[in-house]
């Protein structure tokens, strides 16, 4: 392989892994991170949530439709 990619994939994987060092040490432990989850799942569910309840209309709305 030629010297100058390897010199320059060594740079590029020295980068990475500064970057994922520092995200590891900015990531939240213990209950800081137990309260980003529960935020983060509970967003997800009300989402998920509402979506459902929004597909149901439209369900009972074909479903009136057809009726008629």
């Amino acid at each position: 392989m030629d010297p100058i990619q390897t010199v320059a994939n060594l740079i590029v994987e020295g980068y990475v892994v500064i970057v994922a060092f520092i995200l590891g040490w900015i990531i939240p432990r213990g209950n800081n991170l137990r309260r980003v989850q529960l935020f983060l799942l509970s967003k997800l569910h009300d989402f998920f949530a509402f979506e459902e309840e929004r597909l149901q209309k439209k369900v009972n709305a074909t479903k009136a439709k057809i009726r008629k």
